[in-house]
């Protein structure tokens, strides 16, 4: 039997196959809307199920915790289909990262809204998350909803800004 070292050509080494991470993020192009804004668009997919949540954010100068300018991440749009599979919390982990990324230093920000799930709203997502609004009274609501383990409507919260890392001394009113 001939050893393999003296073959004119040898036996192809197969390469170890890697495993694909769970969950792969893709940057789209960036997009500019009516007012000039430019905007960065991801998208997270779990590569087991085919799961997507999609975020679209800018850095923008807020006023919180009663200084101004404070370097922070709009997220305009976060979308997740379907909800409940922790790729929400895995995007506004990224958005921590990026925000941290790109000069904002983890501070990120956003609008919670009813508009996608009138039936089933985000804020006490994000308030599970670790994010507040800028009022206490709204604050003390979610803190109930989450103790009460009671589901939230649109009727019972209006669009609030929230905010990562919590604002240290919201305004009662």
């Amino acid at each position: 039997m001939t050893p393999i070292r003296n073959i004119k050509y040898p036996p192809i080494k197969t390469p170890s196959i890697k495993k694909l991470p769970e969950t792969l993020i893709y940057r789209r192009p960036d997009i500019i809307n009516a007012k000039g804004h430019k905007f960065a668009s991801f998208v997270l997919f779990n590569t087991k199920n085919n799961n997507k949540t999609f975020m679209r954010c800018r850095p923008e100068k807020i006023t919180r915790d009663k200084q101004e300018n404070i370097p922070s991440l709009f997220i305009s749009n976060i979308i997740s289909s379907p909800q409940k599979c922790g790729l929400g919390t895995k995007m506004l982990d990224f958005a921590r990262n990026f925000s941290k990324k790109i000069g904002c230093n983890g501070y990120f920000h956003l609008i919670a809204d009813d508009c996608y799930t009138p039936n089933s709203i985000p804020h006490i997502f994000y308030w599970k998350y670790g994010m507040n609004t800028g009022f206490r009274r709204y604050n003390d609501k979610l803190d109930f909803f989450v103790m009460m383990n009671k589901k939230a409507t649109y009727k019972d919260f209006p669009h609030l800004e929230m905010y990562y890392p919590p604002i240290k001394n919201p305004k009662f009113w």
